[in-house]
């Protein structure tokens, strides 16, 4: 962090690859530092950077904008651990994910889980922003008590170990064409809101430990469904069926080789009487009677 940022407080903007934490990051400073955008293969950030807001409602914040930490091409795992030990007091830390169809997606959760671990227990308050939701998806899940919302949020921080930490959760409304920054005052009133329900928490640099992230990220977490139940049971259905179909498969080629050796032997066997039971074969280039 520059010099001038290591007594400010700050809002570490945590996520994947092309979640938007750019986008967001404009938004809290109040003006476009980040850049932001769709990318190909990779997410656009590719290194630490932080901005004192010019926003009234964050004056004294500077906000830290972080590479995805699950990107394919990079391995930016050692950019966040860095990250984190070198934060210090508080700190105010918002994972941003994206839904599928309403539902959490588990590259997010595994995300979460990450710099939970990272933290070493320290991470008791924490915000997360589902962003680019549809005003007809942001309506729902604001609706009925906000059940959808809250059930998003346990699937999301499930994996987590730490009981005692308390999340925050708010939906951001997808708006139109490719802003750099968010101007709905939706928007900006969910973005105010969570900023004042969070907490900040004091990052002890020596319970840190490494952020998992990147290829080694990955292949952790594809072994983890490879072992899941739901997979292994998903594997001993498909064996089952497989079993059955090669029972099927053999009671038909048995049937068949039956009925070919019934049909050959009748044929054999009318042949020989036709001709007063002697063997007899044609030569090759004698005509058929």
């Amino acid at each position: 962090y520059p010099a001038e940022h290591t007594d400010l407080k700050k809002i570490l903007l945590l996520g994947n690859p092309g979640r938007g934490k750019s986008l967001i990051g404009n938004t809290l400073v109040g003006r476009e530092v980040f850049e932001s955008g769709e990318s190909i293969g990779t997410g656009l950030t590719t290194k630490v950077q932080s901005h004192i807001s010019e926003q009234k409602w964050l004056e004294g914040w500077c906000v830290v904008d972080m590479p995805g930490v699950m990107d394919i091409e990079q391995d930016y795992e050692s950019l966040a651990t860095d990250a984190l030990y070198h934060a210090g007091k508080e700190v105010m830390m918002i994972f941003v994910v994206q839904l599928n169809g309403l539902r959490a997606d588990p590259q997010d959760a595994w995300m979460i889980d990450s710099f939970m671990t990272a933290c070493g227990g320290q991470l008791t308050s924490f915000g997360i922003l589902t962003n680019k939701i549809t005003p007809t998806s942001a309506k729902k899940l604001l609706t009925d008590d906000q059940k959808q919302l809250k059930r998003i949020m346990r699937d999301l921080t499930k994996k987590c170990g730490n009981t005692k930490s308390k999340g925050r959760i708010a939906p951001l409304v997808e708006e139109k064409g490719e802003p750099t920054i968010l101007k709905d005052n939706r928007n900006l009133q969910m973005l105010q809101n969570l900023t004042k329900e969070v907490k900040t928490v004091n990052l002890e640099k020596d319970r840190i430990t490494d952020v998992a992230g990147g290829n080694n990220g990955m292949r952790s977490f594809l072994e983890s469904i490879k072992n899941s139940r739901i997979v292994k049971g998903i594997k001993r259905i498909v064996e089952l069926v497989s079993g059955a179909l090669r029972i099927l498969v053999g009671m038909n080629t048995r049937r068949d080789d039956t009925h070919a050796t019934h049909h050959n032997t009748r044929r054999d066997a009318t042949h020989a009487t036709y001709y007063g039971g002697e063997s007899y074969t044609y030569p090759c280039d004698a005509p058929h009677v």
